[in-house]
């Protein structure tokens, strides 16, 4: 975020906005084939925050820019004093698949508005007493009995096995129960080998596309299975890799 050199009345302003503006309505859904989920669009979420904003002397403006051969959103809340404050968002390659760049345009002005002003577009599924999405409850077990399963070439092992997103997730939540009870060198490698195979099969997946729509269907699936169990950036940056993989593969040098 990039404040200009003076800000007092847009954020006056935008206080003000804030205590007034309240989550959009989520009237969509989606289906993952393993859980569902609410949200609210993008059109959604203008007509919940635009008339707020507007009667506080605020609007936001969603340009684009070209930056290194990708496109970058940049979302701008402006002041009727002349102030504004914004934020970049990385979109996509510029590939020339315009349905492709257009739904994940779509997921990036939804995201970037949501995170500048403070509003939730996406059902939460977190609890006070609850591990990240998908990691399941935590519950107590015994010290003795955790510490008798510290070996960590057999939970290696074991995580490296899981071939689905699922029984990674029953790891993820094994793993959280013995938080504070396993050493916290074992806690930690257990977490980020669950986050690397996690990324792995997301891999396998766009691997497996056929051109620029089928992986674009695979990544909006993957967003919304991994939301919040993998880093958005590196699940991005695999999207990103495959893209290029398929332009190459069409250029007419490489028989495409």
């Amino acid at each position: 975020m990039d404040p200009t050199s003076s800000t007092a009345e847009l954020y006056k302003a935008f206080a003000a906005a804030q205590s007034e503006l309240k989550n959009p309505e989520k009237t969509k859904q989606a289906d993952t084939g393993k859980y569902k989920y609410m949200y609210a669009d993008i059109g959604d979420v203008l007509e919940a925050v635009m008339p707020v904003l507007s009667k506080n002397g605020l609007s936001i403006s969603q340009p684009t820019v070209i930056r290194d051969g990708a496109i970058i959103l940049v979302t701008r809340l402006q002041h009727e004093s002349g102030q504004s404050i914004e934020s970049e968002y990385p979109v996509c390659s510029l590939n020339g698949n315009h349905q492709a760049m257009g739904a994940a345009m779509t997921y990036a002005r939804r995201y970037a508005l949501t995170s500048l002003i403070g509003v939730a577009a996406v059902d939460d599924t977190d609890g006070a007493d609850a591990a990240p999405v998908g990691e399941g409850e935590r519950v107590r077990i015994s010290s003795s009995q955790a510490k008798t399963e510290i070996n960590w070439e057999a939970i290696q092992k074991d995580i490296d096995s899981c071939g689905t997103f699922k029984r990674l997730d029953n790891w993820a939540e094994k793993i959280e129960q013995r938080k504070n009870v396993w050493p916290s060198s074992y806690y930690s490698a257990g977490k980020e080998r669950v986050l690397q195979n996690r990324l792995d099969l997301a891999n396998n997946q766009m691997t497996a596309a056929r051109d620029s729509d089928d992986l674009t269907n695979i990544f909006t699936d993957l967003e919304a299975i991994l939301e919040k169990k993998v880093p958005y950036d590196d699940l991005a940056g695999l999207y990103r890799k495959h893209e290029e993989r398929l332009l190459l593969a069409q250029h007419p040098l490489n028989g495409g």
